[in-house]
């Protein structure tokens, strides 16, 4: 009898059709026998800041060391594609999107990973083989998963990158040089009450109508699992300069301790501070209730150096518990409200109804006309609920 609710060892019966689509027959590719010395070396995205790439095969085995010892955060791995799952493509450290193939060599580099609509990933000790965890090519082992997220793409270790000294390549040594005597420049951080709120795109939205108005926007990604994608929608919408957490050499910034946290939000704003920009936006990945996200946005608050927030939120009824977290916990004033709740009429009218802070959608967000905005209220100098305007296109 099966007893899926509390089952006992030896009392659980499978499924009688558990086999059946095993029967299936498909075509499959073959993992190649060996690697050609020729092959071309695929470096994914999260690599980016290394100053020398090799082309071939033959050329980066030379500069391979053994896994003898349990991987680091942000340690560079080199590894064979040995099954593909999720990602069957990566996102080169070029930015071009390059497809994957058994037996392809992958450069990536260690890292964990927060998603509550993909993987939780952890950096492992050693293992036989890793879990490509995103098409940055961040690897690790992945302990969870959404329901709609495949199996991940799995990685055969072939050694880890030597630095030149018998240690293995860590990307946090590659990271941008602290900047001393920076200018104050005002920050717009976008939040998020949840993964896939559409903060991306409300970072880029804002950069895009402050663009058109004639300002000068540097704009950068604090946290998340390594991917141009983010920061590339920030370039295409007109902004100057775009960093993020991969330029100070993290793959991600889950799990991180606050001293790197610090480290890197310093170092961004730093470095975008400079070249006389009229606003910083920048964009702190996951939701609001994520701890890294939680811990930051505290000490971005107490170090006085966020303006205003534009929150993103992916369904009407999070938008007032999202403010009040964001003010009253966090101590940062919300400028506006934005993200997925705004994609329908419908929707963004029940918003305007329920939020206590004024509304923008895309369009609105786009719009020369948000400068105004924008410049008025940073000009204010206690900065509170203003509801005589409601900012939808």
């Amino acid at each position: 009898m099966n007893n899926f609710g509390n089952p006992q060892p030896g009392d659980l019966e499978l499924p009688r059709w558990l086999g059946m689509n095993q029967s299936i027959q498909r075509p499959e590719a073959e993992l190649p026998e060996k690697i050609q010395p020729l092959a071309a070396v695929k470096w994914g995205g999260v690599t980016q800041i290394l100053p020398e790439r090799v082309e071939s095969w033959s050329e980066l085995q030379r500069r391979l060391l053994p896994i003898s010892c349990d991987p680091r955060p942000n340690d560079v791995l080199v590894g064979r594609v040995v099954d593909l799952g999720r990602h069957s493509s990566v996102e080169l450290s070029s930015g071009r999107r390059a497809q994957l193939y058994l037996g392809d060599v992958l450069v990536g580099a260690f890292g964990n990973r927060y998603a509550t609509n993909q993987y939780e990933g952890i950096v492992p000790g050693r293992l036989e083989h890793y879990h490509m965890m995103s098409q940055g090519a961040v690897m690790g082992q992945v302990v969870s998963a959404s329901y709609s997220m495949g199996d991940p793409t799995v990685i055969e270790p072939l050694g880890f990158l030597d630095n030149g000294a018998g240690e293995p390549v860590n990307l946090a040594n590659y990271g941008l040089p602290r900047i001393d005597q920076v200018p104050r420049v005002p920050v717009m951080l976008v939040l998020g009450s949840s993964m896939d709120a559409g903060k991306t795109t409300t970072a880029a939205a804002l950069t895009r109508g402050l663009s058109l108005a004639g300002w000068r926007v540097h704009a950068g990604k604090l946290t998340g699992t390594g991917c141009a994608n983010d920061i590339n929608k920030m370039r295409d919408a007109g902004a100057q300069r775009v960093l993020d957490f991969t330029s100070c050499g993290y793959v991600s910034t889950a799990s991180a301790p606050a001293e790197a946290l610090e480290q890197i939000s310093s170092r961004i704003i730093e470095h975008l501070s400079q070249g006389s920009p009229d606003l910083l936006v920048l964009e702190i990945a996951d939701g609001i209730v994520q701890s890294d996200t939680d811990r930051l946005a505290r000490m971005l608050s107490a170090a006085g150096r966020v303006d205003g927030v534009l929150l993103a939120v992916h369904d009407v009824l999070s938008a007032r518990t999202a403010t009040e977290i964001v003010e009253q916990e966090f101590g940062l004033p919300v400028f506006g409200v934005s993200g997925a709740a705004t994609r329908s009429p419908l929707s963004t009218s029940e918003l305007i109804r329920l939020s206590t802070r004024m509304v923008y959608d895309v369009p609105a967000l786009s719009h020369p006309g948000i400068a105004l905005d924008v410049e008025g209220y940073l000009s204010q100098p206690q900065r509170c609920c203003d509801r005589s305007r409601i900012g939808v296109a």
